[in-house]
C-alpha cells in the first residue's frame, strides 16, 4: 500500500527514478548519475527529493521537516495556482522543477542560492 508522501526508487541504466504520491498527485522524476555528487567537506546532500544532490551545510534537517509537513501548508480545495496552492504567506520552494512544497519566501530565496552554488560545493567543483 502506498501512502501520501511515499517514495519509490529504481535505478535503470544509470538514471535514478523517484515517484512521489501526495494528495493524489504523482510526480515522476529522473536524473543522470554521470556527475560526481560527492560533497566537499562540511557539506551534505539536501535531499529535497531522493535524488536531490545539492550540497548544503544546514538545510537537510529543515527540508525533511518541510517535506513532512507539506500538506499542512496547502490551501484546502486548491486555489488560483491549482490543487497545490500555498496558504497565504507561503510560496513554492522550487528546489527542483515541479517542487510544490510550500515554504516562506525567505526559504525559497535560500534554496535558490543553494542551487546557484551547487557546483562549487561538490568535489571537483
Amino acid at each position: 500500500m502506498i501512502r501520501a508522501g511515499s517514495i519509490v526508487l529504481g535505478l535503470t541504466r544509470g538514471i535514478v527514478f523517484a515517484a512521489s504520491f501526495t494528495a493524489g498527485l504523482v510526480a515522476i522524476t529522473g536524473t543522470s548519475q554521470a556527475q560526481d555528487p560527492t560533497c566537499k567537506s562540511g557539506f551534505v546532500w539536501r535531499e529535497a527529493r531522493p535524488n536531490d544532490l545539492v550540497c548544503v551545510t544546514e538545510s537537510r534537517t529543515r527540508v525533511r521537516e518541510e517535506n513532512r509537513t507539506a500538506s499542512s501548508r496547502i490551501q484546502p480545495g486548491g486555489g488560483a495556482s491549482g490543487p497545490f496552492t500555498c496558504l497565504s504567506g507561503f510560496v513554492w520552494r522550487e528546489a527542483f522543477e515541479g517542487d510544490l512544497v510550500c515554504v516562506t519566501p525567505e526559504v525559497r530565496t535560500l534554496v535558490r542560492e543553494e542551487n546557484r552554488q551547487a557546483a562549487s560545493r561538490r568535489v571537483g567543483g
